[in-house]
């Protein structure tokens, strides 16, 4: 009964990051695309498109949940966020921020392979960016260093604390129903023995 209940609440909990975080990129993405000087439109339109589909692959998420519908909706972001970098020629770098959201949200709410397809497909678009731009072999090091180990780090940091947390939470429940069982076994002797036996 625990473990369904408890399977229900990180299914939700997941729900709603998913929603938050999914909005945050939304504003995010739009902040990043209207004042964009458009070098390849059809790219830029391509990539809108694409995060269309996307989201219409969350909204039948939310309703029949399933670890495929989630994967490849982390995929079809990326792909939309690289044809919008490549349609504006990779110029705008505000764009990369939005590179960490899937491997921050997926950290926080969803198993590690989940978070591991995130940062692969981080690192693949952060490619895409430095051959667009034609990066010097010193700046394109640099930009595969900062941002992959960044996101790296964030994850393991993020599933450490959360491995804590369910760690910790166990523990509590474990005490709780020890001092429920003992308190029902306690009151069962006092109801059937005698007081000072039972504290004997």
């Amino acid at each position: 009964m625990g473990s369904a209940s408890d399977e229900r609440f990180t299914r939700e909990s997941f729900r709603f990051g998913m929603l938050a975080f999914g909005a945050a990129t939304l504003l995010g993405l739009t902040a990043a695309v209207l004042p964009l000087d458009f070098a390849r439109p059809r790219l830029t339109i391509a990539g809108l498109l694409v995060t269309a589909v996307g989201i219409l692959g969350v909204i039948l998420y939310l309703r029949r949940p399933r670890a495929g519908l989630i994967a490849l909706g982390i995929a079809l972001y990326y792909v939309a966020l690289t044809l919008i970098v490549l349609g504006d020629r990779a110029e705008n770098t505000g764009i990369l921020a939005l590179t960490a959201v899937p491997v921050v949200a997926s950290a926080l709410y969803g198993p590690r392979r989940l978070t591991g397809l995130a940062l692969l497909a981080a690192t693949a678009t952060l490619v895409c960016v430095g051959l667009v731009n034609r990066l010097a072999i010193n700046d394109f090091v640099q930009l595969l260093a900062v941002w992959p180990s960044t996101g790296l780090g964030m994850a393991y940091t993020i599933h450490h604390l959360r491995s804590r947390l369910e760690r910790t939470v166990a523990d509590r429940e474990q005490m709780i129903q020890q001092d429920a069982t003992l308190s029902l076994v306690t009151d069962d002797l006092y109801s059937t023995g005698d007081s000072d036996e039972v504290l004997h």
